[in-house]
């Protein structure tokens, strides 16, 4: 089996442990609320209340400023929330309560 091995090559990729470790704490944190409480938390967050059609959007803008992405950005995938930076990616995974509320919003 052949190995790749990636060298960081700028802050941004020796940036990623720190950033990735953040992000996937607060979706765990998140992911433990109830739908009411993730609405509120997510309100409460972005002084925006998550309606319908912007749940994603605010989910989004709440991690980000929750965490200092340093140059890393998230996008959604179907498998869950996509942490990149150029042609490097990795995919977090959402807690079915996350999951549910995106849902209502049709994001899948």
């Amino acid at each position: 089996m052949n190995r790749v091995v990636i060298v960081p090559t700028d802050l941004t990729d020796l940036a990623f442990a720190p950033v990735a470790l953040a992000v996937s704490q607060r979706l765990e944190e998140l992911g433990q609320l109830t739908e009411p409480e993730l609405s509120f938390a997510i309100a409460l967050g972005t002084d925006h209340d998550p309606v319908p059609g912007r749940r994603l959007e605010l989910l989004l803008d709440l991690l980000e400023r929750d965490a200092d992405l340093r140059g890393w950005s998230l996008h959604w995938c179907p498998s869950g929330l996509r942490l990149q930076h150029d042609k490097h990616s990795v995919v977090l995974g959402l807690a079915p309560t996350i999951r549910d509320f995106l849902g209502k919003d049709g994001v899948r």
